[in-house]
This record gives structure tokens, C-alpha cells and sequence, in this order.
């Protein structure tokens, strides 16, 4: 059985916080906004094949903190 390896991928991630006033932060953060694709491949007899490919998807999230 070959041995599969990950193949390296590109990722780029993204977060802001905002203070307004004295009790409240925002805060934006962006996951994995490149998308890339992942994948696994194996080697046999000289030739690379996929073993795997995905991509992991988006994600985004927006939260508002109150501190007393």
C-alpha cells in the first residue's frame, strides 16, 4: 500500500474588533476566505494520483460583547 501525503494548501484568515464606547466590542472574523482545495495524493510506479480532494468552505462570524 503507498503512502498518501497532504499536499500543502493555502489559507488566509481574517478578524477586527472594534471598541465603542466603554461597555461594548464588535467583532468580525473570516475563516479560510481563499477556499483553496485540499488534497492527498499517492505515488505508484513513478505516477502521482488523487487520493482525496476537498475543500473545507467558508466561514464567517460576526459578535457584539457587553462588559459591566
Amino acid at each position: 500500500t503507498p503512502d498518501i501525503y497532504e499536499q500543502s494548501f493555502n489559507s488566509l484568515n481574517f478578524n477586527i474588533t472594534k471598541t465603542m464606547g466603554k461597555h461594548f466590542k464588535i467583532r468580525f472574523a473570516a475563516r479560510n476566505i481563499l477556499n483553496d482545495r485540499k488534497e492527498q495524493t499517492y505515488t505508484f510506479k513513478d505516477q502521482q494520483y488523487d487520493f482525496q480532494s476537498f475543500t473545507l468552505g467558508q466561514s464567517f462570524s460576526l459578535s457584539i460583547k457587553y462588559t459591566l
